[in-house]
């Protein structure tokens, strides 16, 4: 069973250090590994990482899937993508989502990975179910406290992307294993000289049968 990491709590109005009209949840994704790598992604297109996400005391997902919909159980009040800066400071490209909660309201993740606090936001380091690493931001949140849940043993570990170069498995090789093989090769190369003589085997054969021929 996955862990729970409490990730403190959206932010109350008036102690936000970042730039803010109202309390509220901004998340962002960040993949750490292929093309996309270090860029925030529109959580919208991580919605699998985005339901280990529980807001309040009851632990309400962000987001569940119910059938082939899903469905985000908290409004969401900013977009991914160009804006207008709704307060000086604020981006005019969203980098993430906004979602309407109450300041004061715990944030849960349910999932193996770590968190680390920072100012006015927290950073979760996790991995989806393929293995792949993503960082998840929960800006105008405070509270948090450094923790880790360990992936139980024998759970899959991150898995190599597409273009990405692995080293072949070198077989070892006992010395029996040598012999063996060098035995192998001068037996293929008698009955080869069996079934096509040599140059010099040739050259024998010339200067002793023929005047027995002629």
């Amino acid at each position: 069973m996955a862990g729970l990491i409490p990730v403190g709590y959206i932010t109350r109005q008036g102690q936000d250090v970042l730039p803010t009209t109202a309390p509220h949840l901004h998340l962002e994704f960040i993949p750490e590994f292929g093309e996309y790598k270090g860029k925030k992604i529109n959580p919208r297109t991580l919605r699998s990482l985005a339901q280990n996400i529980l807001i309040g005391k009851d632990k309400i997902p962000l987001v569940q899937q119910q059938g082939e919909n899903w469905n985000w159980n908290f409004p969401i009040t900013s977009e991914y993508g160009q804006r207008s800066a709704p307060v000086a400071g604020a981006s005019t490209f969203h980098q993430g989502l906004d979602f309407g909660i109450e300041g004061g309201v715990p944030i849960t993740y349910k999932g193996y990975g770590s968190y680390e606090p920072g100012e006015g936001f927290g950073t979760i380091s996790t991995t989806d179910a393929q293995g792949n690493p993503y960082q998840i931001r929960l800006l105008h949140t405070r509270g948090g406290k450094q923790a880790a849940v360990a992936a139980p043993q024998g759970q899959p570990q991150t898995q190599p992307q597409p273009g990405t170069q692995t080293q072949p498995k070198v077989k070892e090789y006992s010395e029996q294993d040598q012999y063996a093989e060098l035995a192998l090769f001068q037996n293929l190369l008698n009955q080869e000289r069996q079934r096509q003589p040599t140059i010099t085997d040739q050259l024998m054969n010339d200067i002793f049968l023929r005047p027995l021929i002629g």
